[in-house]
């Protein structure tokens, strides 16, 4: 419903827009912000009534207004561009601007070296830039921004068949502070919708292809970036809901990061990475960096999920993935972690949920490193669960480890997962809510497998056998030896998995077994206040509703 009468036709493009902030745009300042604002399409019209061919994504209370799209395009085909000045130090100082069209074109281009963007597009409908070649331009932030192509809330645009070396970005996206009731629409909404298709970035300064927090639906297909220094990301996510898909990254500091910017806030979340490949990775090859210091939700965990990845291929990295705050689900990689340098990982876990499923983790390292290294936070949420995962170390790795798990005691999820061994130190601290199911599969088979099915406990065990109770195998096999054939106590606790049945047998070696029980796990014995285990004897309890059953 609008104020005044209109009559536009079916299919005609209308622009719907308000003082709204765009949710999980940059935090305002200065009374400008990221404004709301979005296309949609006429399905009739009449009098002060406009019904369009689908819902709008957004809501729009505060002056929201809408203006019909001009048909007006243009077309640039074929040309060189060179130019660059030292007096050039205004930001968005464009080589080509195009702002308010509908369907643009550009193509074959040829750029020799820009001080600013290349191709800059402001509030256009469906553009097309194809094949774009940028062989240099200009990073000096702030003054400079070389980027190859710059979006400024448009839709459906698609860059495709391009190529830009030397540069800031070679596509980014922005959607500018603005203030309230600003006249030009041109400036409001999101980048939305837009496919970034068969591109090449080569030696990007900040990162390959990259996104801002107000943008959301962008697509990265079949894109390649390399050649960039340590602190360089292939592919750099903020907003919402991009794509990263059939992309690879090659020699360069980071894969795929998706992230949140500390001093001026800005969400990001539903990212999708499928089928990509990283190789000579000098960092993380996925990473999710969320609420760092000074963001406004600091040090909280992103519950809904920031990467939801899938078919990664990873071929030598110093890190696999690295997460802060951040929800993370990975399905079916390979990872090969290596080099020669301390501080490798297949996880580095900061506060977050990181659930890895039917996935490879390979490791080839001479230098001291963690396996999963992890940081944890208040949030009881926070978790690192690997279901069905086959976990391969060099002998050098094995040797330079020396636990699986470092750091503060994280909370645990192992299910169906496969060590070719096991550290000297073995998994290391976990966290009591840990549920533990694994085993060694090791190389020689003279060499014994080892399980959380079975355990062999000697000296002190009430330091021990709270590891027991981690385990969720459906039989335990426990031996337990005393030093010096004293008598032993066992304080049976309660499991984290019902009906489990836990065989404990008293090492001839050893001195007698007393079984007791805590206040939270009875131990029921017919006609008997305690249990006394003789040396070579076992018996096999099973835990029910009513506490410890001996079974035999």
């Amino acid at each position: 419903m609008v104020d005044g009468s209109v009559s536009w036709a079916p299919g005609t493009l209308i622009k719907v827009f308000s003082n709204d902030s765009i949710p999980g745009s940059r935090t305002p300042s200065d009374g400008r912000s990221s404004r709301m604002g979005e296309y949609a399409i006429v399905a009739s019209s009449g009098g002060n009534e406009i019904t369009t061919t689908a819902p709008l994504r957004g809501k729009y209370s505060d002056n929201a207004r809408v203006v019909e799209t001009s048909r007006r395009t243009a077309q640039i085909r074929g040309f060189t561009l060179e130019g660059r000045s030292p007096s050039a130090k205004v930001v968005g100082a464009s080589m080509m601007y195009l702002a308010g069209l509908l369907a643009p074109l550009v193509e074959d281009i040829r750029c020799v070296s820009a001080h600013g963007p290349v191709v800059h597009l402001k509030s256009c409908y469906a553009f097309n830039v194809a094949r774009l070649d940028v062989s240099f331009a200009e990073d000096d932030a702030p003054h400079r921004l070389g980027y190859g192509v710059l979006d400024n809330c448009s839709e459906f645009g698609t860059v495709q068949d391009s190529t830009v070396r030397h540069a800031r970005h070679a596509y980014t996206d922005d959607t500018p502070a603005i203030p309230r009731n600003s006249t030009n629409p041109h400036g409001y909404g999101s980048s939305y919708g837009n496919t970034i298709v068969d591109c090449n970035a080569v030696a990007p300064s900040r990162a390959g292809f990259d996104t801002h927090h107000a943008s959301e639906a962008t697509t990265f297909s079949g894109c390649t970036a390399s050649a960039g220094g340590d602190d360089v990301a292939a592919f750099s996510l903020r907003g919402r809901n991009h794509r990263v898909i059939g992309c690879s990254a090659q020699n360069i500091g980071m894969g795929v990061r998706a992230f949140t910017e500390a001093k001026r806030g800005g969400q990001s979340f539903g990212h999708v990475v499928q089928a990509f490949t990283a190789r000579s990775i000098r960092g993380a090859a996925v990473a999710a960096d969320i609420h760092p210091t000074g963001h406004p939700n600091a040090g909280e965990l992103e519950m809904r999920p920031v990467l939801t990845v899938t078919g990664v291929t990873v071929d030598g990295a110093r890190n696999g993935v690295r997460a802060r705050n951040a929800t993370i689900v990975m399905t079916g990689a390979t990872i090969l972690v290596s080099g020669d340098k301390e501080g490798s990982s297949f996880v580095q876990n900061e506060a977050s949920d990181v659930q890895i499923e039917n996935c490879v983790l390979r490791a080839d390292v001479s230098a001291k490193w963690s396996p999963v290294a992890s940081t944890t936070g208040t949030d009881r949420n926070a978790q690192i669960v690997l279901r069905n995962v086959s976990v391969t170390m060099s002998a050098s790795a094995l040797a330079q480890a020396e636990t699986i798990f470092t750091g503060s005691p994280p909370t645990v999820g192992l299910q169906a997962v496969s060590f070719s061994g096991l550290p000297r130190s073995g998994l290391g601290a976990v966290d009591d809510r840990s549920a533990l199911q694994w085993e060694t599969q090791p190389a020689s088979p003279t060499t014994p497998v080892e399980s959380s099915a079975a355990y062999s406990f000697r000296g002190d065990l009430s330091a021990q056998m709270p590891q027991l109770w981690r385990a969720t195998d459906p039989h335990l096999l426990v031996e337990l030896q005393s030093d010096n054939r004293a008598p032993m106590s066992v304080v049976m606790g309660r499991p984290r998995r019902n009906s489990q049945l836990v065989t404990l047998m008293c090492s001839a070696e050893s001195g007698v077994l007393r079984l007791s029980d805590d206040t939270s796990s009875r131990l029921v014995l017919t006609d008997e206040s305690e249990r006394i285990l003789q040396p070579g004897r076992s018996v096999t309890l099973a835990w029910t509703t009513g506490g410890w059953v001996r079974a035999s």
